[in-house]
């Protein structure tokens, strides 16, 4: 009886041992800790020129599609004022969608006939871009686009997006361990793919690659002497969505530089833009110890550059911008958030919104008496995807629900394009002025250090031409100054209790786009 008993306990034992130790190896093989490089913060630098930029597709009084586009001009000034480098950060270059179902311009292939143009009147130009593995469909082919930038001189760098933290703790180590080291050969595909007849087919593997959902999603063009962080993509289905791009010049660029070539290094690759590979190696430590001691070494600075930090451009004056990656985005955006008190106002246009702590940051705001306004996607789709109202509509409601109303939320009125733009402004009732601007949408994956993004901090006064500039885009939105541009918040039909019970359930499980 008792050695039944024993026996008993130890099959017992092993049911659960087994599940045990198989989460005890996947909780050991999980990525925790991004490359060097991710959760990027620059100290704040002065700037004298930092610039405001963005595209607009709308209706006018009449119904009629128009368009005000000034954004890719600010990138053109990139390209065309490069002199010793241009360097380019970006997740999506390509023209890849179904030419059978829909018509775009040919953007992206424009783009690098600029791109090669320079570089041939310019031979001794070094150009480099930095880019996401979706352009080449996870390992599926090489891109023309890409293969043709390679031919001409240009040196492409595959972002290792598999470095980054595991989103999916639960999937990745088992991909790592069960089907990377198969390999994940070009060309050899057999699944149709879901963009068309015209592109390469798929393979498993290939989409299991993709199941990671990690990437790249910065837009960044730098030059030696001015740099361009944006919400847009060089991509043809992309072309007529709404986005915006600040421009800024001085010092700030060397922190890009720096970070692109940290992220260049983790990719297994170099930007070598030294006079010799002596001097770059030597440089190098130099300006990568340097900079990260300064770093290191600006927090005092950072903590109180909220409270004491007071700057204009009237008059010659100056703008103090920082350049931050990921999880940096998301601590500021908490903190300066959590910085705002009665009388003090935000303004914001976002593509996502869905980060529970800022969405409750908001809410605190709002009943402290700061003045929130917001613009938002409707959220109907996302790469080419019906997205049903998730995640803004069910995040929209909360918001009304819990500021009893206060916050205030417009929809901006697409017709087949994206409100994809990515701002923030922060005002203060003693005039100082906070922007984060760039490609990261307010959504846990891109401000909590798992997908990698960008974005401008930028401190200035109420005063300031970048200021001023942001309200006049903004009010004009709001109020519909010239066209329609925006809807009020009980205009557009509202997701049903499912689709909020879903939208909880993947926002949990982080499986939604969002």
């Amino acid at each position: 009886m008792k050695f039944k008993n024993t026996l008993k306990k130890s099959e017992n034992i092993k049911k659960y041992l087994l599940p045990l130790l198989f989460f005890l190896v996947l909780s050991c093989s999980t990525i925790k800790e991004p490359p060097l490089g991710v959760n990027y913060e620059s100290p704040l630098r002065k700037s004298k020129n930092v610039d405001f930029h963005y595209d607009l597709t709308y209706l006018d009084k009449d119904g009629n599609i128009k368009y005000d586009r000034n954004l890719w001009e600010s990138t053109y000034k990139i390209i065309d004022n490069a002199k010793d480098y241009l360097i380019i950060e970006m997740f999506l270059f390509n023209d890849i969608y179904n030419k059978n179902k829909e018509k775009f311009p040919e953007f992206a292939k424009e783009y690098v006939k600029r791109l090669i143009k320079k570089k041939t009147e310019n031979p001794e130009l070094k150009v480099y871009i930095l880019t996401d593995e979706n352009n080449n469909l996870y390992g599926a082919f090489e891109h023309p686009f890409l293969t043709e930038l390679k031919k001409n001189g240009i040196n492409i760098i595959i972002v290792d997006i598999f470095k980054l933290k595991d989103t999916f703790p639960w999937y990745s180590p088992i991909w790592r361990r069960s089907i990377k080291p198969f390999g994940n050969p070009q060309n050899k595909g057999w699944i149709t793919n879901f963009y068309g007849p015209m592109w390469p087919k798929l393979t498993l593997r290939n989409l299991f690659r993709a199941l990671n959902v990690k990437a790249d999603h910065k837009k960044v063009f730098l030059n030696e002497r001015e740099v361009v962080v944006s919400s847009a993509n060089i991509h043809d289905p992309s072309y007529f969505h709404e986005n915006i791009a600040v421009y800024a010049d001085g010092d700030i660029t060397g922190d890009v530089l720096h970070n692109l070539e940290l992220v260049a290094e983790f990719s297994n690759s170099e930007i070598n833009i030294r006079k010799n590979s002596e001097e770059s190696n030597m440089e190098k430590d130099e300006s990568s110890s340097v900079k990260l001691e300064k770093i290191e070494n600006s927090e005092e600075i950072k903590e109180n550059d909220i409270k004491n930090d007071k700057i204009t451009d009237i008059e010659g004056g100056e703008y103090k911008i920082q350049y931050i990656s990921e999880g940096i985005i998301g601590k500021y955006m908490d903190r300066d958030i959590d910085s705002l008190q009665s009388g003090d106002e935000l303004i914001m246009g976002m593509y996502f919104l869905a980060d529970k702590n800022i969405i409750n940051k908001l809410i605190n705001a709002s009943n402290r008496g700061v003045k929130i306004r917001l613009i938002l996607d409707r959220s109907r789709d996302a790469f080419g995807m019906s997205t049903n109202g998730l995640p803004n509509k069910p995040v929209s409601k909360k918001l009304k629900k819990k500021s009893k109303g206060k916050i205030e939320i417009k929809w901006y009125f697409t017709n087949n394009e994206q409100y994809h733009t990515k701002i923030t402004l922060m005002k203060k009732t003693d005039g100082s002025v906070i922007i984060s601007a760039g490609s990261a949408n307010l959504i846990k994956k891109n401000v909590r250090g798992y997908i990698m993004d960008a974005n401008f901090r930028i401190l200035t006064d109420k005063n300031s031409k970048l200021t001023k500039d942001i309200y006049s885009y903004f009010d004009r939105l709001w109020e519909n100054k010239d066209g329609i541009f925006t809807i009020n918040f009980e205009d557009e039909p509202t997701t049903s209790g499912f689709s909020d019970f879903m939208y909880k359930i993947l926002d949990a499980t982080q499986l939604g786009s969002f």
